[in-house]
């Protein structure tokens, strides 16, 4: 009788740890399996994270390239100037060309046909142009001036309503006196679809003397710039939003870098 009780006691035992164990097996197999699942969606999340990354750098990349990045232009040499040469321009830059040419004085002008004379141009904020000196009547000042200028709304103001002034001296030795004056417009140069020229003739009014207030002689001239107007005004507008990005991202690191890190004061 004791040996039946202690049999079942066995056997009760026996299913009691078989159940214990099928149950141990199940909750490791359950575990090992999310185990898995969360390595596996751990190493999902760290490709596309990299992935992620390697996109915002590469896009990062393109804006500094747009923001900084530079381009190389070969530029027409003055007519000093013995050979070309090549300068590296912003997006958004372009360069303004203006070209002083020939003199044609009246027939009857008082001016001296064995006069020396040169010719004098501001515009913007460029270095004020000074051309050779040469001998009327018909001379041949034959100069280029080329500035490199931002296409922004400062720019484009000046094309549309400002003007150069145009000033014809004469020159005797060390001595030398404005005898003509006139204004050069470039509002053309806004509308012009390519980077061709836009030549014209000026009507050079007297400042001083019988010629004073009457126009005596035409100077021609031409301007361009080297890129269409509206192309350099699309690369400058891109250039800009993408400063305006880049800084606001370095601002947002900055930030997070301080909330990482406070100060121990």
């Amino acid at each position: 009788m004791e040996l039946d009780k202690t049999n079942m006691l066995l056997d009760i035992q026996y299913k009691l740890k078989q159940d214990y164990q099928e149950e141990v097996s199940a909750i490791t197999a359950k575990y090992e399996a999310a185990r898995r699942e969360f390595a596996r969606r751990e190493d999902e999340t760290a490709k596309l994270l990299d992935i992620r990354n390697h996109k915002i750098n590469k896009l990062e990349l393109q804006l500094r390239d747009i923001a900084y990045g530079t381009r190389q232009v070969k530029i027409e040499p003055a007519s000093e100037s013995p050979a070309d040469f090549n300068i590296n321009l912003e997006r958004g830059q372009n360069v303004l060309e203006i070209h002083i040419g020939k003199l044609y004085v009246s027939q009857d002008s008082v001016l001296n046909p064995d006069e020396r004379l040169f010719v004098v141009l501001n515009f913007y904020h460029f270095e004020t142009v000074i051309t050779k000196v040469v001998g009327g009547p018909h001379a041949d000042f034959n100069t280029t001036s080329q500035n490199i200028v931002n296409v922004d709304d400062f720019f484009l103001k000046s094309l549309q309503s400002d003007s150069a002034g145009v000033y014809l001296y004469t020159c005797n030795g060390v001595e030398f006196r404005c005898i003509g004056a006139c204004q050069l417009y470039f509002k053309d140069l806004i509308s012009q679809p390519s980077n061709s020229r836009v030549h014209g003739s000026l009507q050079v009014l007297g400042t001083c003397g019988e010629e004073n207030g009457v126009v005596f002689a035409n100077l021609e001239y031409y301007t361009r710039l080297k890129f269409p107007i509206t192309h350099s005004l699309t690369l400058f507008k891109e250039r800009v939003k993408a400063n305006t990005y880049l800084n606001s991202n370095s601002n947002q690191k900055d930030d997070a870098t301080t909330e990482e890190h406070p100060s121990q004061d």
